[in-house]
C-alpha cells in the first residue's frame, strides 16, 4: 500500500478515503490468496474505473514476485483485451522471465519467457478460459493455467465477470422434465412441477427465487408468456 501511495503521487492521483479503503480491500484480498487464507468464493471490487483498480493489482504483482515468503506462489491474470495485456506488462516493467502469455495472437503470447507452466504471472483473456474450461469441463481441470502442474493461488479476473452462463428453457421444457424425474427424484420432481405451475401466473419480468440444497439458489427470471430463466 505504501508503493501504490507513491505511485499516485507521483502521477497527482488522490483517491478518497473510502477509496483507499476499498483499495486497501483488493490489496488484501490478494494477499490472502497469496497466503492461502482467502475463502474460496468470488470477491468483487466495485469501485468506479479509474480509481486504480489495475494499478493495485500491478504493484501487487511486484510485491509478490519480490517476496521470498512466496516465492512458490504464482497468480494468474485474466483481463478482457489482448491491448490490456500490453499495457498491464509495459506498466508493471516485469522480468521477462517471471511471466507470460496465454492468447491466440502467437506474437504475443512470444512476449515474456513463453512457457506459461513455468511463470509465476500468467496473462490471458476471458475467451481463453471461457474456451479452456468449457474443453475441460472446469477451471480446475484446465492444465494450461496450471504453474507446475498446481492451481495458481491468485486468481485475477479484471473487468467484468460472469460467475455462471444464464440457462433459457421454454415452460413447456420444464414439463418434460417430469417424467423422467418422477421415479427416481420425486421432490425435485415436484419442485419443478410447483415452478411450472407458478410460471403460469407470473407476470413476464418477474424474478423467482428457488431454494436448491448446499450450492445456493437457482435464479429464475420470467422473460416471456413462454419462457423463463
Amino acid at each position: 500500500m505504501a508503493a501504490l501511495g507513491e505511485y499516485f503521487a507521483d502521477r497527482q492521483h488522490a483517491p478518497s478515503e473510502a477509496m483507499w479503503i476499498a483499495l486497501r480491500a483488493v490489496a488484501e484480498t490478494m494477499e490472502e490468496m497469496a497466503d492461502g487464507t482467502c475463502p474460496p468464493l468470488v470477491h468483487l471490487s466495485s469501485l468506479d474505473p479509474g480509481v486504480g483498480k489495475t494499478t493495485t493489482v500491478i504493484i501487487f504483482l511486484r510485491a509478490l514476485l519480490a517476496s521470498k515468503v512466496h516465492e512458490e506462489v504464482a497468480a494468474l491474470v485474466c483481463v478482457r483485451r489482448k491491448d490490456q495485456i500490453e499495457a498491464i506488462v509495459s506498466e508493471a516493467g516485469l522480468d521477462p522471465a517471471d511471466f507470460a502469455v496465454l492468447t491466440a495472437d502467437q506474437e504475443l503470447n512470444a512476449v515474456g519467457c513463453g512457457l506459461p507452466a513455468e511463470a509465476r504471472v500468467l496473462f490471458t483473456t476471458h475467451s481463453m478460459i471461457e474456451k479452456r474450461c468449457a474443453k475441460s469441463g472446469s477451471f480446475a481441470k484446465a492444465s494450461a493455467f496450471l504453474y507446475r502442474g498446481k492451481s495458481r493461488a491468485v486468481r485475477i479476473w479484471d473487468e467484468a465477470i460472469l460467475p455462471g452462463q444464464p440457462l433459457t428453457i421454454s415452460r413447456d421444457a420444464l414439463a418434460s422434465l417430469l417424467s423422467p424425474l418422477r421415479g427416481r427424484y420425486p421432490a425435485l420432481a415436484g419442485d419443478i412441477e410447483a415452478l411450472f405451475t407458478t410460471l403460469k401466473t407470473t407476470e413476464d419480468g418477474t424474478v423467482l427465487l428457488s431454494p436448491r440444497p448446499r450450492r445456493g439458489p437457482w435464479r429464475w427470471s420470467r422473460r416471456s408468456p413462454r419462457g423463463c430463466r
